[in-house]
């Protein structure tokens, strides 16, 4: 009884998810002119928060643990 309808939540996280590709745009924007200015640019740039957890996770890691992170961050399920 208390819960919104699913129909008048939709344009709530809408305008929420366009809000936060537009901050990615910038972030994407911003990174891509550093490296563009940079005399001596980084191999890889960590954008999104996944990116950089990543970077750091490949120095720091087995590969074996990487991927298990990978799976579960995006649901997939191994084949066995």
């Amino acid at each position: 009884m208390g819960r919104t309808p699913k129909c008048t939540r939709a344009p709530g996280q809408a305008r929420r998810a366009a809000a936060q590709s537009r901050r990615l745009h910038r972030k994407i924007a911003r990174e891509s002119f550093e490296a563009i200015q940079a005399p001596a640019p980084q191999e890889r740039y960590g954008v999104t928060p996944l990116a950089t957890t990543l970077k750091w996770a490949k120095r720091l890691l087995p590969d074996s643990v990487i991927d298990a992170m990978i799976r579960r961050r995006y649901g997939i399920t191994r084949e066995e």
